[in-house]
């Protein structure tokens, strides 16, 4: 099971609110999956990838807190479609519209476009599509819930799983002799407690002097707490990684 997570790591969009539809492209794959940026996953699609001002600024849009999945108005944009307000408008839009076209939001000389619909300066000179009225919060909570977020998330949960989990044995192994002391105390502080519940008359300390000094038997319970901290040290990234989402 601890091999599973480790290598298999990631869970299903099947709960997710945007995107949970959209299938995989193929694409190749980065080198380091975990630094990959929205549009090198294999959800960006290339109908909207091609005008999106996410791709044009190289940059990621859960650092942005708008994308393709989420915010309606980069989809409309970057397809060329119509505002909310009139989905059967095919001419082109424009300011007076209340959107424009990706290819003029980007254009530098098209400083009066750019106001047609509400936006901020981001990376590289380009203007990234903003919606004033969700708060940081409703953002993120998009993100939380978007199949290219959750995709970014698997990869740096695949990425952080062996490092996370080997790390436990190897502070095991520096920290040997100190484990060795605390399995000790517990075992002497166990031991007073059976002392003190007996109803006979053996002496305190027994458990403990079978154990104590016996480097076979310390090991044992060593390597047993070893592989419950490894349990733990998974469950804590898997927390993070797919609950919390940090």
């Amino acid at each position: 099971a601890l091999i599973g997570r480790i290598f298999g790591g990631g869970r299903d969009a099947a709960d997710l609110s945007y995107g949970k539809e959209v299938g995989k492209t193929e694409r190749k794959q980065p080198l380091i999956g975990a630094l990959a940026k929205c549009w090198e996953l294999p959800f960006c699609r290339e109908g909207i990838r091609v005008r999106c001002p996410i791709f044009h600024a190289k940059t990621k849009c859960w650092k942005e807190r708008v994308g393709c999945m989420c915010e309606e108005n980069i989809i409309l944009l970057a397809m060329g479609g119509a505002p909310p307000d009139d989905p059967e408008k095919t001419q082109p839009l424009t300011k007076q519209s209340g959107f424009i076209p990706i290819g003029d939001l980007l254009s530098k000389n098209a400083d009066e476009k750019k106001a047609a619909i509400p936006t901020r300066a981001g990376p590289r000179g380009v203007r990234i599509p903003t919606n004033p009225h969700l708060n940081e919060s409703q953002k993120r909570e998009r993100c939380r819930n978007c199949v290219i977020y959750n995709e970014h998330q698997r990869h740096k949960y695949q990425f952080l799983s062996a490092p996370v989990t080997l790390f436990v044995p190897l502070l095991v192994i520096w920290q040997f002799d100190n484990f060795r002391r605390l399995i000790d105390t517990t075992l002497g502080i166990l031991d007073k407690l059976v002392g003190q519940v007996s109803f006979n008359a053996i002496s305190s300390g027994h458990l403990k002097s079978e154990i104590n000094g016996s480097l076979p038997i310390e090991t044992v319970f060593i390597v047993c707490l070893t592989l419950v901290m490894m349990t733990w040290a998974q469950r804590a990234l898997e927390y993070s990684m797919f609950k919390i989402k940090i």
